[in-house]
């Protein structure tokens, strides 16, 4: 998330030559922007991309372009020199990699043979214990004890982060709201 907001700084702080460019990318960045928390974030999860975060994507790589063929063609229009167009295009590249690095955390299922693993793994670290105590059950109370506490706890580590855009630890979008309310 962090990267997808450098991305985005930079792309709004482009060294074009008129202001209307500037407007452009700035109208691109609040759609992108609006369609990533409202509809990637809230509704999908990130767990699904969105038509409209593709097509604020599209327009951004379209403008430069459009504008270096009005620039041919005209001698009015100020042109846009090859290093902010390189720039500029690094940045949308920049945000298209961490989109998609966002998404694929969101997407990513978890296996479930991992968690049967772990249970079997538990089982067997129960099963040694009790093991080593048989013959004085009492004595095997509180190792036991312990060892399920800890087990429990570990479970919950890896639920919590299993979905890290989903529950109580759920990773909130708000760099990028902060980012949206500058440039309203």
């Amino acid at each position: 998330m962090v990267k997808e907001r450098a991305a985005i700084n930079r792309l709004l702080h482009a060294d074009f030559p008129t202001e209307a460019l500037n407007r452009k990318v700035e109208l691109s960045v609040q759609k992108y922007l609006k369609n990533v928390i409202d509809v990637e974030w809230r509704e999908n999860l990130n767990g699904q991309e969105s038509v409209a975060v593709q097509e604020a994507i599209l327009e951004l790589s379209q403008i430069v372009p459009e504008a270096r063929k009005e620039c041919a063609s005209s001698l009015l229009v100020p042109c846009i020199d090859s290093l902010t167009t390189a720039n500029y295009f690094q940045s949308i590249d920049s945000l298209r990699e961490a989109r998609d690095f966002r998404l694929s955390i969101g997407t990513y299922e978890r296996e479930r043979l991992r968690y049967v693993l772990c249970v079997l793994l538990a089982l067997n670290a129960a099963v040694a214990v009790l093991t080593l105590y048989r013959n004085d059950k009492r004595a095997a109370v509180v190792p036991f004890v312990m060892y399920g506490v800890s087990v429990w706890i570990t479970f919950l580590i890896v639920v919590l982060q299993a979905k890290p855009y989903v529950g109580v630890r759920a990773i909130e979008p708000t760099i990028l709201e902060h980012v949206l309310r500058q440039i309203q």
